[in-house]
């Protein structure tokens, strides 16, 4: 089982985890906690094998705000933002993750990856001559995640 923040992040109907659908930044994660063994009892059902707990709210002084802004570029038209900021001021503690990733992937026609496409892709109706792989291979993910405390009042969302 894989959580973060002490959420579960099952993500579809065989209640897998897929880092691809939750995409942490590395930036955001102050540790990340890992037991070994059945821990059904405490974690569910999922947790068979064991628990995986990626924690993102790093402990600040009291008064002091610490935030960070990464932005980076690169080939297939690659674009990443992180952005995390945490603080505390008395009672109030919060932690704030944001993260886009982009890249529109690799534009190739599929003739560089199969020798004979005529063959594979023309019974099922699709063009052979100028297909490309463009499209098909983009990512595009946002990630977002908000912790609060206040005194015994504890928040938690992500999305």
């Amino acid at each position: 089982m894989v959580l973060v923040n002490g959420v579960p992040q099952q993500s579809d109907l065989y209640n897998s985890f897929s880092f691809y659908l939750s995409p942490v930044p590395a930036e955001a994660i102050d540790r990340i906690e890992i037991v070994r063994g059945p821990m059904s009892v405490v974690y569910g059902s999922n947790a068979f094998f064991g628990a995986i707990n990626i924690i993102t709210n790093e402990a600040v002084k009291d008064g002091e705000t610490v935030s960070n802004v990464k932005l980076s570029g690169g080939s297939f038209n690659a674009k990443r933002a992180v952005f995390t900021s945490k603080g505390k001021q008395n009672d109030f503690e919060y932690a704030l993750n944001f993260s886009y990733n982009y890249d529109a992937g690799v534009d190739e026609p599929f003739t560089k990856m199969m020798s004979d496409i005529n063959s594979k892709l023309v019974p099922w109706g699709l063009p052979s001559a100028d297909l490309t792989s463009k499209n098909y291979f983009t990512n595009d993910q946002k990630y977002v995640n908000f912790s609060g405390k206040f005194k015994d009042l504890y928040v938690e969302t992500g999305f």
